[in-house]
């Protein structure tokens, strides 16, 4: 296409996304970044917000950079002026690398912006993770009301739900949201999806699941399957070593190790 059209945006945007999330062998966040720039520097129409948010999501979360990812979100806002996915997008690096209190403050001022069901979730994890529980069955309610009445799959969020639910002493609506992500992981494995063959979340999912329930050897075959990854986004490294679904297998030789090969 670049023979073509060597000043093509689209195609420098989609290399970007190749090189850090559509590719296990060839992932390299320096030729996401720099394919990113092209796409902004040549395309300042009305999909510029999204390039910056591209490219802020992969200076944060992926290679680890969240000042530097700040930056591109905040001419986004200037831009699109859609305050609700900046502080949502803040809130998300904060819960990251940084602790929960900032990620409750900018949640809660996302949803008050816009307060569509589908963005409980995040604000409800993030009390649970901050040991907040009670507070956080008020989000977690709403979202698994809403993909309950709308027939959603929740993909990778099912099983913190079910964390929330266990902590705050509702065991059986705990065993049905994390029966909900074994299938869903399941499911995605055997039919090739893109979590279940490409960025491989499916497999990590599925490995918390069987964790918390102490099933650790089947847990430990899923999480061994992530070697197949080039590198290890930021966000996932940081995620693995204080994952409270994972602490049946924290301390344990064999844990750590996988550990170690992903830093």
């Amino acid at each position: 296409a670049l023979e073509y059209n060597p000043n093509d945006w689209m195609v420098y945007n989609f290399n970007g996304f190749y090189y850090y999330i559509y590719s296990k062998q060839d992932q390299d966040y320096v030729k996401a970044i720099n394919n990113l720039k092209k796409a902004i520097n040549i395309n300042h129409g009305r999909e510029l917000p999204g390039l910056l948010n591209s490219l802020g999501v992969v200076y944060s979360l992926m290679a680890g950079f969240p000042e530097e990812g700040e930056k591109f979100f905040s001419q986004a806002l200037t831009l699109n002026g859609d305050s609700a996915e900046y502080f949502n997008t803040l809130g998300l690096i904060e819960s990251n690398f940084n602790g929960f209190d900032k990620s409750i403050e900018y949640y809660t001022r996302a949803i008050k912006i816009d307060s569509t069901e589908g963005e409980f979730v995040d604000l409800g994890i993030a009390y649970t993770y901050s040991g907040r529980y009670k507070e956080s069955l008020k989000y977690i309610n709403k979202y698994a009301e809403w993909l309950k009445e709308n027939h959603i799959v929740s993909e990778g969020k099912s099983h913190r739900i079910a964390y929330a639910y266990y902590k705050n002493g509702n065991k059986k609506e705990a065993d049905y949201w994390f029966n909900e992500q074994k299938r869903y992981c399941e499911e995605s494995i055997n039919n090739k999806r893109f979590s279940g063959q490409i960025s491989l979340t499916s497999y990590y999912d599925l490995a918390c699941v069987y964790a918390f329930r102490g099933e650790k050897q089947k847990a430990y075959e899923n999480l061994k399957v992530l070697g197949q990854l080039k590198i290890f986004p930021k966000w996932w490294l940081d995620l693995i070593k204080r994952d409270p679904l994972l602490e049946n297998l924290r301390g344990e030789p064999e844990f750590q190790t996988i550990v170690d090969d992903m830093d």
